[in-house]
């Protein structure tokens, strides 16, 4: 699966809980990389790219992702 065909898959087809899930880790990568809310074009560019490695590889719990991320 392409990056071009992530970013033409509708968000309704992933299921809330993904959806929050994968929100969440694209917040705390954007947290991480010091990423305002502001900055919107660079955000979207790190949540479709989030949203594609979740899509076309292997899944790992979203928690155990966001995990090295916190404090």
């Amino acid at each position: 699966m392409s990056e071009s065909d992530v970013q033409d898959r509708p968000a309704s087809r992933l299921g809330i809980r993904e959806r929050l899930q994968l929100k969440a880790v694209a917040d705390a990568v954007c947290a991480e990389l010091g990423l305002s809310d502001g900055e919107r074009k660079r955000r979207r560019a790190v949540e479709q790219r989030i949203r594609a490695a979740y899509l076309g590889g292997r899944r790992e719990p979203l928690y155990l992702v966001s995990a090295g991320l916190q404090d």
